[in-house]
């Protein structure tokens, strides 16, 4: 059963579950790019605000998911956002930003898959009765990723976690521009 019944403990438990797993250093421009855009994103959060939400929108999602999403009443500590399916009531999306000090690639589980192009490293692996992805964008930041509803794939794992990773760097960009605009 993929019930997500969220108290405070449990949310800290499944925050480190799901991110204790991925330590590296050094990244790519286009990945410290990514993690200037998302420098103290630690709040707890729900889906319908904070920085980690508005790096991708509902519709996003759904076009991911190929399923309505809804905030969820849940937030996950560290950066973290959930997202509800109706047409699944036990399914979930989330994405969180997490200090690369917890980064770790999961390689040494069954069905660990390194990916290439996203951040320094990244992986996907399916794990939990859903698809988990994750991606360190410097030494000091990463994203991670889980897709939880039914049907679900783990090309959807890899496009979200792509469209996280693209949209954080659109935000960086756009807050680059208005930074020299007013210098």
């Amino acid at each position: 059963m993929r019930n997500l019944i969220i108290t405070q403990s449990a949310l800290w438990t499944l925050a480190v579950a799901l991110l204790a797993p991925m330590v590296a250093c050094g990244g790519s421009d286009e990945a410290q790019s990514a993690a200037a855009a998302l420098q103290g994103v630690t709040e707890v959060q729900s889906a319908s605000g904070g920085s980690t939400c508005t790096l991708i929108t509902a519709q996003e999602l759904e076009a991911i998911v190929l399923m309505p999403v809804q905030p969820s009443s849940a937030a996950v500590s560290a950066g973290g956002c959930v997202w509800d399916t109706p047409d699944d009531p036990d399914g979930f999306v989330m994405v969180a930003v997490v200090s690369g000090d917890y980064w770790e690639k999961p390689n040494h589980s069954p069905g660990y898959k390194a990916l290439s192009g996203i951040g320094s490293e990244a992986f996907v692996i399916n794990e939990l009765d859903g698809w988990k992805a994750g991606a360190l964008l410097t030494g000091e930041m990463a994203i991670v990723v889980r897709v939880d509803v039914s049907g679900e794939t783990e090309a959807m794992a890899v496009e979200l976690l792509q469209k996280v990773v693209s949209n954080a760097n659109k935000k960086d960009e756009e807050a680059e521009k208005k930074a020299n605009v007013t210098n």
